[in-house]
């Protein structure tokens, strides 16, 4: 019977260990494994949320991405035609410069021919009374040379 007896209280011990167990150990233990389980039900669903993120973050990071190369191809266009109008502006500027710059030097020719002529026709007038004074060898007074001179010039 002492067989008996100490199976008895073996399983009376074992019995009380069990509520025991149930009551103070199981129900904290089993809060830690919920709480773990949540956790990780988070995190998984924190990590699919991420990877939706990111695969929006990507989708309008890839579609700016596509916007800036055009509006920079657009802001090229822009620059290339605004240099080839400045170029053709400059080029009809100096065009227009250099054709005043032509008259003006022609103006300038015109009268510097205009006062060769007029300083030729004076020493040629000079030459004449000179050589009409040697062959005559008779000296003309200063009013009727300059009168001399004058219709001379005139005719020339």
């Amino acid at each position: 019977m002492d067989l008996n007896l100490t199976l008895l209280g073996e399983m009376i011990t074992f019995i009380i260990l069990i509520l025991i167990t149930m009551k103070f150990i199981w129900p904290p233990l089993v809060k830690v494994m919920e709480d773990r389980q949540k956790k990780i039900a988070d995190g998984i669903a924190a990590g699919e949320q991420g990877q939706k993120t990111f695969e929006f973050a990507k989708k309008e990071a890839s579609q700016l991405l596509v916007k800036a190369k055009q509006d920079s191809a657009h802001i090229i266009d822009q620059a290339n035609t605004r240099s080839a109008r400045i170029i053709d502006d400059a080029k009809a500027e100096s065009r227009h410069q250099g054709k005043q710059m032509i008259e003006a030097a022609q103006t300038e020719i015109e009268q510097q021919v205009l006062n060769a002529k007029e300083k030729l026709k004076q020493n040629v007038g000079n030459l004449a009374i000179l050589a009409a004074e040697k062959i005559l060898e008779k000296n003309i007074d200063r009013k009727g040379h300059e009168k001399m001179l004058e219709a001379l010039i005139s005719t020339i």
